[in-house]
């Protein structure tokens, strides 16, 4: 009881962060397309698409894979809302609060395992109520890299359980951890895994070189394998297939990783805004780290270094803190101009797009520090709730007002869940998906409205029309002719003419096929691709694995 009191206080004080969302009405974002997105995953759900890959509506009206690219994880949530009766406006704004109060709880119960109460629960408002939080809740509408913070104290928790306390059973928890990042944000899940990567390959190389147990690699391995492998339904198929979409040609037309390095300036302070990331040192929107998260996370640093000079040779027990004072030292580092040249060998770079995007991590590490330093000050002495109280009370006082939109704007639920809201605002926004040779409309008046066009006389009767089947009958073709679909076409569609399997005509990212004259009847399923199928198969298998290992009192 004493600890669920704790985490619904830890939830409470998150009230400052999320007061927008209580609010009548909705509010721009860069990303303005989330409450599409919900409803067209709920509209999914409802069809029975599991695992969701293919929306409808977005596209123009001429559907795709949205899910098979863009982490699915939130929008699960929304989505499921919606397919339950909630409007989608509604199920996105509890969409956006869990992703908030949940990054306050996993980071709370994460640090309450090895610091007091008190020092938890001011690490735990730190995390939330960082400026970069606001940023991608209020300003940028990046609810992916928002669930992040979500998961990631997860990873850490289950890091210092399994790899530091020997707890083997635990590695659960960081496999999970690192799941929900891949599965949440895709560029965040891949800086994760490759980072992981790179640190279980040093720490081999350490054990071997000093003749130690490899124990610490192998826990680290189970992790990465088990998260990897679980969320391969997602990442194998998005890695292979996402050359068949215009997102290399978005990202290397419109985006260079260079002109978005942040000034060391900026990270003390800078103007905060609604506008985008440009090159140099005035930007639209701001990447100040916040002044009480970096003097405090400062002066916990400071008392990690005079505990490693006291501790002699008990370091194994500050094991965690060191590599998460590695981890927010090389994330910071990341985003200045100082580290371009590391940038110029890093994989798929302009794939990241912004090296500020590394400050989920340092907003994590300083937070951790923050409550370091609360930790070191007061232990567990009664003045830990005086200097406790007085961190978190001087945090949200400042920051709360960072936790606004820009401004707050009329517009019902059914409007958002309109065929011009979907079809057109929301699908300008972001169409990178989309074939790589599909013609973009111009207008709402060119989106999609009929699966085939009725011209010539044609007569089409539409039986099915949902995210994965399609059925239609066409009649008074006078002759054999070629009809457009107006679906995108993917890899994994099939297209059947009266019964019999035809290979359609690609033209600017739609397919034509040809039927006979008088009667047609033309379906179109969208199946698994090997990589799906692959894909879904070794998740599926990696689920039933964790549950029969998991369920066993000891893992061998």
């Amino acid at each position: 009881m004493k600890r669920l009191l704790q985490i619904l206080l830890v939830m409470i004080l998150c009230y400052w962060s999320l007061r927008p969302l209580l609010i009548r009405g909705y509010f721009p974002m860069h990303d303005d397309t989330q409450v599409a997105r919900v409803v067209d995953m709920g509209r999914a759900l409802q069809n029975g698409q599991i695992p969701v890959r293919m929306v409808k509506d977005l596209g123009y009206g001429y559907g795709y894979p949205l899910f098979n690219f863009y982490g699915p994880l939130p929008y699960y949530i929304g989505g499921f809302l919606h397919a339950v009766g909630i409007s989608g406006l509604s199920a996105t704004k509890i969409m956006i609060a869990m992703g908030v109060v949940l990054s306050a709880v996993t980071m709370f119960i994460f640090l309450e395992r090895m610091f007091s109460v008190w020092a938890a629960v001011t690490g735990a408002m730190m995390y939330v109520y960082a400026p970069y939080h606001a940023l991608d809740i209020y300003v940028r509408g990046a609810i992916g890299e928002l669930w992040v913070f979500a998961f990631l104290p997860l990873v850490f928790w289950g890091i210092y359980e399994s790899v530091i306390l020997g707890k083997k059973r635990s590695f659960i928890i960081g496999a999970f951890g690192l799941w929900g990042v891949i599965v949440s944000h895709t560029i965040s899940g891949y800086i994760t895994a490759t980072a992981m990567g790179i640190v279980i390959a040093f720490i081999f190389l350490s054990q071997i070189v000093r003749k130690k147990a490899l124990r610490p690699v192998f826990m680290l391995l189970l992790i990465m394998v088990v998260a990897l492998s679980a969320s391969t339904f997602f990442w194998l198929p998005a890695l292979l297939e996402l050359k068949f979409t215009s997102v290399f040609n978005f990202l290397w037309d419109t985006t260079v990783f260079s002109d978005h390095f942040v000034c060391p300036g900026q990270l003390w302070n800078s103007v905060w805004g609604f506008g985008g990331s440009m090159r140099g040192c005035i930007d639209g929107l701001s990447f100040k780290l916040g002044k009480i998260h970096l003097i405090s996370a400062a002066a916990g640093f400071l008392g990690l270094v005079y505990t490693l000079m006291s501790a002699k040779n008990n370091l194994n027990k500050y094991l965690l803190p060191i590599v998460i004072g590695f981890v927010t030292i090389i994330s910071l580092f990341l985003t200045l101009e100082i580290s371009v040249l590391i940038w110029q060998f890093v994989p798929l770079s302009n794939y990241i797009q912004y090296p500020w995007r590394f400050l989920v991590f340092t907003v994590f590490g300083i937070s951790y520090f923050a409550a370091f330093f609360v930790q070191f000050l007061c232990g567990k002495k009664p003045i830990g709730f005086m200097v406790a109280s007085a961190i978190i009370f001087s945090t949200i006082l400042i920051n709360a007002k960072l936790f606004i939109p820009q401004y707050i704007y009329a517009k019902t639920a059914a409007d958002f869940e309109s065929n011009y809201d979907i079809s057109w605002r929301a699908s300008k926004i972001s169409d990178e998906y989309l074939p790589a040779d599909f013609v973009r409309p111009s207008s709402f008046a060119d989106t999609y409205h009929d699966t085939i066009p009725d011209e010539d006389g044609l007569t089409v009767r539409e039986i099915v029309n949902n995210e994965t089947y399609i059925k239609l009958q066409v009649t008074n073709a006078l002759t054999p002719r070629t009809v457009k679909i107006a679906r995108a076409y993917f890899p994994g569609y099939e297209y059947w003419v009266n019964g019999r399997k035809v290979t359609p005509v690609i033209h600017q990212g739609l397919p034509q096929v040809m039927i006979g004259s008088d009667f047609s009847t033309i379906e179109v399923f969208f199946k698994n691709t090997l990589p799906r199928l692959i894909g879904n198969i070794i998740s599926f298998m990696s689920a039933v694995g964790i549950i029969y290992f998991y369920g066993k009192k000891s893992v061998s």
